[in-house]
């Protein structure tokens, strides 16, 4: 019987062993839940003048700030980073601590803090950040470490899976805070993705897909489990990395990502870099900013193949490793296609806030940057903003 999974556990030199292969997972794709907005006031605000000059338009117009990545400094460095989404300001004052210094009074939704600790700690300051600049600093972010309830619990079973002797002893003598890998595999067994999870096991029964084989229900999912969308673009890629062009086409923005993620984790880095080539770049499903990277990579490295899923990973791509190295040339086909299509795109990934048009354009220009050549592309005034300093 075909297996779709492997089950995976680290050992005490670091090497991975198989734990145990299993036909199916139920429950393992879901898509994050909708946080509530909550009120939060930024006290002791200096911020620059264009930030102030944007948020005093949004709260004329009643409009949204978008995202805001808050940084919690103690000691000199950042301990905690905080993603607030669907900012709006409801209140511009005097602050009563500070009156030399304005307060700010918002809803916003909350996230996980990206690193650290989420419990309260003697923060030394509040370093605010917009569309990928730093905009100010505040003295107190009230709210931020308030009490949040945790998320419930979101059960998964695995279906069909080999009783071995170590998954047994695992499944006797559960570590409920050890780690493990659930590993999707493509039709030849050849690992396409991975999720870490934790044993948290509810109930073991015999399975009805065959003798000798389990069902194992656990408690919790895996952690950041994958979108709904990734489920198609997991059945694509289970029958072995896509060789037909613009497969990646059939999806949304969700799935074009997932479509991303796989080719990176796809990609082996052993073949030689090639200079001095000429691409052409160009497809009719370029309509987001995902679609932008699935063109160009499909485009410089051919069917389900990986050149960068963001503009970081472009920059990192670029340097070497990736099968295509500078110099080399890029004609855009209908760049102005490409610019209206993307008009109403926005790139929401937390280094890459930006509306579609200006992505493009950063884009470009980390390409020039890196010494590509770039034919069918006229600039426009937009200044290049891009973070490309970061690998991926």
């Amino acid at each position: 019987m075909t297996t779709r999974y492997a089950l995976m556990r680290e050992d005490a030199s670091g090497q991975e062993r198989l734990l145990g292969h299993c036909v199916d997972v139920a429950g393992l794709f879901a898509d994050p839940p909708v946080l509530p907005l909550e009120a939060l006031t930024l006290g002791g605000c200096k911020l620059t003048e264009a930030f102030h000059a944007s948020v005093g338009r949004a709260m004329a117009d009643g409009t949204s700030l978008g995202e805001l990545l808050i940084a919690v400094w103690d000691a000199g460095r950042p301990l905690d980073w905080w993603t607030l989404s669907d900012v709006t300001v409801t209140a511009r004052v005097v602050d009563p601590a500070d009156r030399e210094l304005p307060q700010l009074r918002a809803r916003a939704r909350v996230g996980e803090p990206t690193r650290g600790r989420a419990e309260p700690f003697e923060a030394t300051r509040f370093v605010v950040h917009h569309d990928g600049e730093t905009v100010g600093t505040c003295q107190s972010v009230a709210g931020l470490y308030d009490g949040r309830l945790e998320p419930s619990p979101r059960p998964l079973d695995l279906l069909g899976c080999t009783m071995t002797e170590e998954l047994a002893a695992v499944l006797a003598d559960p570590d409920e805070d050890e780690w493990f890998a659930l590993v999707a595999l493509d039709r030849t067994g050849r690992p396409m993705a991975r999720r870490s999870l934790l044993l948290r096991v509810a109930d073991v029964q015999p399975s009805e897909l065959g003798a000798g084989l389990v069902d194992i229900a656990l408690f919790d999912g895996v952690y950041d489990p994958p979108p709904l969308a990734a489920g198609q673009v997991w059945d694509d890629w289970y029958e072995g990395v896509p060789d037909v062009l613009g497969t990646w086409a059939r999806y949304g923005p969700a799935g074009r990502l997932e479509w991303l993620m796989l080719a990176l984790g796809n990609h082996v880095g052993r073949e030689p870099d090639v200079s001095g080539r000429t691409y052409h770049v160009g497809h009719e499903a370029v309509t987001d900013v995902r679609a932008l990277h699935c063109a160009l990579g499909e485009a410089l490295r051919g069917p389900g193949r990986y050149y960068g899923w963001g503009l970081d990973a472009l920059d990192d791509c670029l340097g070497a490793g990736f099968g295509v190295h500078p110099p080399f040339t890029v004609v855009w086909q209908d760049s102005a296609k490409i610019r209206q299509a993307l008009a109403d795109s926005r790139d929401d990934n937390e280094d890459d806030a930006v509306d579609g048009v200006a992505h493009f354009e950063q884009l470009v220009r980390i390409l020039e940057r890196n010494g590509v050549t770039v034919v069918g592309v006229t600039h426009d005034n937009s200044p290049d903003t891009s973070l490309a300093d970061d690998c991926s």
